[in-house]
């Protein structure tokens, strides 16, 4: 068969993620083509393979430490004087943030793999494209704050390219190949 479609799709949770946003679904879908099996390609002697290929899926990051969503006191014991006494209070050590949730990214590729002359030359060309959006950050809060940091989702990241691999069998006797 030439035609190959796949369509997986996973649900995913965090126990480090906010209350109500711990869940994630991530669906994907890939498909290719072996145009080298169709019959009007199936009597040229010098193209062993030529597939196109094309996917597109959502992955999902969750890393953050246990309980960062929670806001913290730390360890150290701070002491304030207040109208006659010394009253002992804690740090706080962390903002938490309860809208946290997955920094996602959708990753789309379209690719070609080929193999020409008994596969001596073969390869593949990829175009991919990723946009990740929530991103994962430890923020600074101001000065005027009690608490030194707060974990959110900001910002969007964007990326893409073009993936070339070339491989070639240069020579090749019974016992010795040079790739």
């Amino acid at each position: 068969d030439s035609w190959l479609i796949r369509q997986p799709a996973a649900t995913d949770g965090s126990s480090t993620l906010a209350k109500g946003h711990k869940w994630g679904y991530f669906p994907s879908v890939a498909a290719g083509w072996r145009i080298s099996q169709e019959s009007f390609l199936q009597n040229t002697s010098w193209l062993d393979i030529l597939k196109l290929r094309a996917s597109w899926g959502i992955t999902g990051n969750a890393a953050v430490d246990a309980y960062s969503t929670l806001t913290a006191l730390s360890d150290y014991k701070i002491y304030y004087y207040l109208g006659g006494s010394d009253l002992g209070g804690y740090i706080p050590s962390t903002m938490g943030n309860p809208n946290l949730t997955w920094e996602k990214t959708s990753s789309l590729d379209f690719g070609v793999d080929f193999g020409i002359i008994k596969n001596r030359v073969s390869g593949s060309i990829d175009y991919y494209t990723s946009k990740t959006s929530d991103l994962l950050y430890r923020k600074s809060a101001p000065p005027s704050s009690v608490y030194p940091s707060v974990i959110t989702n900001i910002g969007k990241t964007e990326g893409n390219g073009l993936e070339v691999a070339l491989n070639t069998l240069i020579a090749k006797t019974n016992n010795f190949s040079w790739n």
